[in-house]
């Protein structure tokens, strides 16, 4: 391995251990990485105090070089065409419709009627998300929960969402 891909392996075990809260030797570590062998690995688990040199038989990367243009093209030909819009009813008026949007099959959709101007009903898409987040860090005996809802306004059109 090159220099670079050892710093960069140093740099990853090192911040894994920071965020675990756990000692972190550069020099052992180093140490330890340049006497590896031909099928011996470092195995750092976050759940136990030491890593760990292991020995095998076999390593296999079933990891491919780069893609050639050729097949790039072919996986551009192959991917499956974008869905057609779902229709919309015609506008009314000023560019109000008549009746509510329709979402796509399988998402639960709710409407809270607001009243427009000229008592007229206004639809505005937008997206309503509830999580429950469980924070845990028994090191430092953190046990937090908490519950958040958002609600983020969407582009009229919709074309403009990935």
């Amino acid at each position: 391995q090159t220099e670079r891909d050892k710093d960069r392996v140093l740099a990853g075990l090192e911040g894994a251990s920071a965020t675990s809260g756990q000692t972190f030797d550069r020099r052992k570590i180093e140490a330890t990485l340049a006497g590896l062998t031909s099928r011996v690995f470092l195995m750092r688990n976050v759940h136990e105090d030491q890593a760990t040199v292991f020995h095998t038989r076999w390593a296999m990367s079933y990891l491919r070089g780069p893609l050639t243009l050729d097949q790039i093209a072919t996986l551009e030909r192959s991917r499956p065409t974008p869905a057609s819009p779902v229709a919309r009813p015609a506008p009314i008026g000023d560019g109000l419709e008549s009746t509510a949007p329709v979402p796509p099959a399988g998402v639960r959709h709710l409407h809270l009627a607001r009243r427009g101007e000229g008592g007229q009903t206004v639809y505005r898409p937008a997206l309503l998300a509830e999580a429950r987040i469980h924070f845990i860090r028994s090191r430092q005996k953190v046990d937090s929960w908490h519950e958040v809802t958002l609600l983020a306004p969407l582009p009229d059109e919709g074309n403009d969402i990935d």
